[in-house]
C-alpha cells in the first residue's frame, strides 16, 4: 500500500495537534471554578472525536503523535497510551511508560488514559499491568481500577508495601475511594510516611472510611497550605469535635503566616458566623481573593452581580469582591442566615444538597459536594469528577 497523500497527512497531524490541545483544556475544567459538568462532557465528545480519527489510521495515526511524546506533551502521552491500550500495542504503550517514568504529569496521562478506555478493556489491561515489576505500571493499574471502581485485589494489598512513594499514594487512595475497608490498619500505618503525598493520601482514606485517626496530619497539612490542603480542611469538619475545630480555625486566624489558611477552614466549616471576618478580610490587599472565594464557598452569592473580576499571582481566577457591595448584602441578608450549621453555596450542607451540587455546580463545587457525600457516608466510595463527562452524565441521569 502506497505512502498517505499528503491531505490525509495533514488530517491526522490536525488530528494529533486537536487532541493533544484538547485534554490540557479538559484537564483545566475538570478542576475549574466556574464551567460545568456540561462543558467538560462536550470537550470530551471533541476529544473522543479526534481520538477516532487517529484510531482509524491506526499504526500511523499513533505514529502522527510520536513528535509529542518526544517533547513529553500530556495530550500525546494520553492520546497514545489509550489508543494503544485499546489494540493492544505494547511498543507503543512503552513509549507512553517510558515518559511515565520520568515525569508526574506523563503518569497522570497514562492514568487518564486508562480512565478514558472502554471498561473491559481497561480491566483485562490493568490486570495484565499489575502484573509487572514496574511500580509505574501498577500505580496506573491502580489509577485505572480506581477510575472503574473495581478491586485489584491481592496486588492492591501488595502494593500497601511498597517502597515507591508514588504507587504507594496511589494504593493509599485506592483504600478510600473503592472502598476497602479491610486494609484500614495498613492506611493507618502510613499517616506517618515521610513522603507528604502518601501521608496525606493515609489520612484522606482513613477519613473516607470513617477513621478520624489522620487527624494530624489533616492539621498539618491545612496549617502550611499544602497541595491538597483544601481537601485536608474539608475533611477536619468530620473529624474534630466543633470546640476543637473552632480552637483550631482561631489559633491559624491569629497568626498572618496562617490567615489564609483559617480562610479556607472557615470556608469548609461554612458556618455563616464567620462571614463578616471573611468580609472584613476583602479590605486585606493579600487576601482579598482568598476571603471572596471563602464567601462565594459559604453564602453562593453571585461574584459577577458583586463585581467580578479575574487577576493573575498565587489566587488566580478567584472571585474579586467588592467589600461594600459585600458588607450591603449582608447587612440586610444576614440576619436570615442560621448560625451553627455548615453551608455550601448557601445551602445547609446534607445529602440532599449534595446530591443536588453533584449535578448542577460548576466542577470545583462539584468536587466539594463528591468529597463531602463521601464524607456523610463512610465506605461508600466516592463519585470522581473528573470522570469522562458522557459516563458522568449517564450515571447522574443525564443531568449537566
Amino acid at each position: 500500500m502506497g505512502a498517505r497523500s499528503p491531505v490525509i497527512a495533514s488530517v491526522l497531524e490536525q488530528h494529533a495537534d486537536e487532541v493533544s490541545m484538547l485534554f490540557e483544556l479538559r484537564e483545566h475544567v475538570a478542576d475549574a471554578r466556574d464551567l460545568t459538568l456540561g462543558t467538560l462532557a462536550e470537550i470530551d465528545s471533541r476529544v473522543d472525536a479526534h481520538l477516532d480519527g487517529l484510531r482509524i489510521a491506526g499504526k500511523e495515526g499513533l505514529q502522527r503523535l510520536a513528535p509529542g511524546i518526544a517533547a513529553a506533551d500530556p495530550g500525546s502521552i494520553f492520546a497514545v497510551a489509550e489508543l494503544s491500550f485499546e489494540a493492544a500495542d505494547a511498543d507503543h504503550l512503552k513509549l507512553a511508560l517510558d515518559s511515565a517514568r520520568a515525569q508526574e504529569t506523563a503518569v497522570l496521562a497514562v492514568i487518564s488514559a486508562l480512565a478514558w478506555a472502554p471498561r473491559d478493556i481497561a480491566g483485562s489491561t490493568a490486570s495484565e499491568l499489575l502484573q509487572s515489576p514496574e511500580p509505574v505500571a501498577q500505580r496506573v493499574a491502580i489509577g485505572g481500577a480506581i477510575a472503574h471502581a473495581f478491586d485489584p485485589g491481592e496486588r492492591l494489598d501488595e502494593s500497601l508495601r511498597s517502597g515507591d512513594a508514588g504507587l504507594l499514594a496511589e494504593a493509599l487512595r485506592a483504600v478510600g475511594e473503592l472502598p476497602r475497608l479491610d486494609l484500614l490498619s495498613a492506611v493507618r500505618s502510613a499517616l506517618e510516611h515521610p513522603d507528604p503525598a502518601c501521608a496525606f493520601a493515609a489520612a484522606r482514606s482513613a477519613a473516607l472510611l470513617g477513621d478520624h485517626s489522620g487527624c494530624g496530619v489533616l492539621r498539618r497539612l491545612v496549617a502550611d497550605g499544602a497541595k491538597n490542603s483544601w481537601q485536608a480542611a474539608r475533611i477536619l469538619p468530620h473529624a474534630l469535635g466543633a470546640s476543637e475545630l473552632r480552637a483550631f480555625l482561631r489559633e491559624l486566624a491569629e497568626r498572618p503566616e496562617t490567615r489564609r489558611a483559617a480562610l479556607q477552614l472557615g470556608a469548609a466549616l461554612g458556618d455563616t458566623e464567620l462571614v463578616p471576618w471573611m468580609i472584613e478580610l476583602l479590605a486585606d490587599e493579600d487576601l482579598r481573593l482568598a476571603a471572596g472565594d471563602a464567601l462565594v464557598d459559604v453564602l453562593g452569592i453571585d461574584p459577577v452581580a458583586l463585581r467580578l473580576t479575574v487577576e493573575e499571582g498565587p489566587d488566580a481566577g478567584l472571585p474579586t469582591l467588592d467589600g461594600p457591595s459585600v458588607e450591603a448584602f449582608w447587612a440586610q441578608e444576614g440576619a436570615q442566615w442560621p448560625h451553627g450549621v455548615r453551608h455550601l453555596l448557601g445551602r445547609e450542607i446534607a445529602v440532599s444538597s449534595l446530591r443536588a451540587w453533584l449535578r448542577s455546580a460548576k466542577q470545583r463545587h462539584r468536587g466539594i459536594a463528591a468529597l463531602e457525600l463521601a464524607l456523610q457516608e463512610p465506605g461508600s466510595g466516592m463519585f470522581d469528577v473528573r470522570l469522562r463527562g458522557d459516563r458522568q452524565l449517564a450515571a447522574l441521569g443525564g443531568v449537566g
